[in-house]
């Protein structure tokens, strides 16, 4: 359209634009730093994150929290897991450690513009915003200052801007990811392109994931830049997240062709070894087959 021609270039397909930010919340613990990792390693090699294509680039991973060794060797990890070569790697992701050092994000500012040059990079990390706020995290205009700062980084380095906070203390899943984070509001409508992870929680054990996998609804609060994502799940098994891909998709993918949902059931109802078990309108899972009774038995 002629109207792309006046857009910024895409970074994330479908979520972030060069030069605009994002900002990914969820509860503590959560694994954020593994999500921003595995954005670092997307960006660098030119890969998908979250199912999403990322635009080859340079990264900047700004790190006030992890102790140093263990962050780079959570790099090489979630680069491992996903695949990438480590050599490109570790030649298109820079580390800026601040643990212990970590001084408001009008410092931290002050000292990228002395130390980075405009193109240098083509995304700036910043993880996580509690360790560079220094306002009343509840003020909206102290929110304000602190985007603010972030949209001049943006501006003064010719990056788009990724960060990480955490959601309020008891949050519910029924709330709006809107306003899921913690403090001033701001939080989730300032971002370019705000998204929000929450735990999701099994119907039944048999549905549990298993030991140390955990799975997470992504939405989004509101993309300035692109049509709002239709909510997907992810899982996170150490030390990444991958994709909770369709049932339809994965068989077709290993058979080298299209299969439809309802052909996949139909199949699995016709087999002698598993039955189609109905969750929900919408949902269906594949079970055993039971034995049959003795009075089945018996009829037959």
């Amino acid at each position: 359209a002629a109207s792309d021609v006046y857009k910024r270039q895409v970074l994330i397909d479908g979520i972030l634009r060069k030069g605009h930010t994002l900002l990914v919340t969820a509860r503590s613990k959560a694994g954020k730093t593994f999500l921003m990792l595995g954005l670092a390693v997307a960006v660098a090699c030119g890969t998908e994150w979250l199912g999403r294509h990322c635009e080859l680039g340079r990264v900047l991973f700004v790190n006030p929290e992890v102790d140093p060794p263990s962050a780079e060797n959570r790099l090489h990890d979630v680069a491992e897991a996903m695949g990438a070569d480590l050599s490109t790697v570790q030649a298109q992701v820079d580390f800026w450690h601040l643990r212990g050092h970590a001084q408001g994000i009008e410092g931290t500012a002050h000292a990228l513009f002395s130390r980075v040059e405009r193109g240098d990079y083509a995304l700036v990390i910043l993880d996580s915003v509690y360790e560079l706020y220094t306002g009343d995290e509840n003020s909206a205009e102290d929110a304000r200052k602190f985007f603010h700062e972030i949209d001049r980084i943006a501006k003064h380095l010719g990056c788009s801007v990724a960060m990480t906070h955490h959601h309020a203390k008891g949050i519910r899943s029924d709330l709006d990811a809107l306003d899921r984070g913690s403090g001033s509001g701001v939080f989730g409508r300032k971002p370019d392109a705000p998204l929000d992870l929450i735990q999701v929680f099994p119907p039944s054990e048999d549905d549990a994931p298993c030991d140390g996998v955990t799975v997470w609804r992504v939405s989004d609060s509101g993309l300035r830049e692109f049509p709002a994502l239709r909510p997907f799940d992810v899982r996170f098994e150490y030390p990444c997240h991958k994709l909770v891909t369709d049932a339809a998709e994965l068989v077709g993918e290993r058979i080298g062709e299209t299969v439809k949902a309802t052909t996949l059931k139909k199949y699995v109802e016709e087999s002698e070894m598993f039955e189609v078990e109905q969750t929900s309108a919408q949902r269906w899972r594949v079970v055993p087959a039971r034995a049959p009774t003795g009075s089945q038995l018996a009829l037959e």
